[in-house]
């Protein structure tokens, strides 16, 4: 049996030989002579994919770059690198040309550069599945004797497909503040794209509208909204991308004020001749007395003082008499006959002031003029 120490370096052995003869003469123990052996540690190389990921995902025409490292790469004179691929009968086979078909995806061109570096480039035509790779690395150990030691990175998959549409990660959210002269309040929009850079353009439309008409702030992931009016409006964004356009969830902003409603009735009556005999007719301001005659019409109505009123409405309500009579409501006025007397009037406004909740503020203002306050002399 061969004799020694087995370990890294240099070992010496030889070897007992025991033969047994006719007798014990013929009989006996043979050692052979010592030989010297070298034993030397030679490291298989370390490969590593430097994606680390074993299945990536590309657009279509867009390159993907595998790049494989040696992490002792430095205990070998020279490397040599060699790429496959998994053809459908589960082997690795070597690419060998720079453009290539394959039986998975028949259809489809892939191409190929840096066939035999530690760095593959890789495109295909069109979207398809499934293409997977590796590298096998060659360290040749430069020593006694030259050795070859081979060893495989991982395999990683590729999957290549059109571009898709953007994918919304945040839609704009309601929002409602009160107005100030130099606030502003911020919506924001954001989403994901393979491949292509993304557009964004806001939209707007008041509330009840069916219309929406462009904000114009820039193609920006955020919309800055004034606070110093009162609103109510709801806002949008539409994200674009190479392949097509997806538009958010709509956002109400409501910018609510609690200004008090200010529209007055300021009293006064004041009187337009419509018709009649072409007579002059005269108002006499200081006096309160109307001049006319006998089929003359008129239309009365009032000042008001609309204020900060959005919406406003006046006009004559009865009963509106002279000397006791009922008299026709509608703030218009025939002279039936000769009168002199008393005109008594009563005023309405109704006024309305948009807070930018939706609900509106209202009032309504009744004035009756004093019965002295206009005389009528027909």
């Amino acid at each position: 049996m061969p004799t020694g120490e087995n370990h890294l370096g240099t070992s010496r052995y030889s070897c007992d030989v025991e033969f047994i003869g006719y007798n014990e003469l013929s009989s006996g123990k043979y050692r052979s002579s010592v030989i010297e052996v070298t034993v030397n540690d030679y490291e298989l190389p370390v490969v590593k994919m430097d994606n680390e990921k074993s299945e990536i995902t590309s657009i279509v025409g867009d390159e993907v770059i595998l790049t494989v490292s040696v992490e002792n790469e430095a205990y070998y004179g020279n490397m040599s690198y060699q790429w496959y691929y998994l053809n459908e009968n589960q082997e690795y086979q070597v690419i060998t040309q720079t453009s290539q078909k394959f039986s998975f995806a028949p259809d489809i061109t892939f191409t190929f550069d840096g066939i035999l570096t530690n760095q593959r480039h890789v495109k295909a035509d069109g979207e398809c599945n499934g293409l997977t790779l590796r590298c096998r690395v060659i360290g040749l150990k430069v020593g006694d004797r030259n050795t070859v030691l081979p060893s495989n990175s991982d395999s990683v998959t590729l999957n290549f497909i059109q571009e898709p549409s953007p994918e919304i990660t945040e839609n704009p959210s309601p929002i409602m503040a009160q107005r100030s002269a130099n606030g502003s309040v911020t919506l924001s929009a954001k989403a994901m794209t393979y491949k292509s850079a993304l557009s964004y353009q806001w939209e707007a439309r008041d509330e009840g509208e069916n219309e929406w008409w462009d904000v114009y702030q820039g193609n920006a992931t955020t919309l800055s909204i004034s606070t110093s009016t009162a609103l109510r409006r709801s806002f949008r964004c539409k994200i674009t991308n190479d392949a097509c356009t997806v538009t958010t969830d709509e956002a109400l902003v409501v910018i609510t004020d609690d200004t008090v409603l200010n529209a007055t009735l300021d009293g006064g009556l004041s009187v337009e001749f419509v018709s009649g005999n072409e007579k002059e007719y005269l108002l006499m301001e200081n006096r309160h007395t109307l001049y006319c005659e006998v089929g003359d019409v008129f239309n009365f109505s009032f000042a008001t003082t609309n204020g900060n009123a959005t919406t406003i409405e006046k006009k004559l309500i009865a009963p509106w008499k002279i000397r006791g009579y009922d008299m026709s409501p509608d703030g218009s006025w025939r002279v039936e006959f000769n009168i002199v007397g008393t005109f008594e009037y009563y005023g309405y406004i109704y006024a309305e002031y948009d807070n930018g909740v939706g609900s509106l503020q209202s009032v309504e203002y009744t004035h009756k003029n004093k019965p002295e306050l206009l005389k009528l002399n027909c």
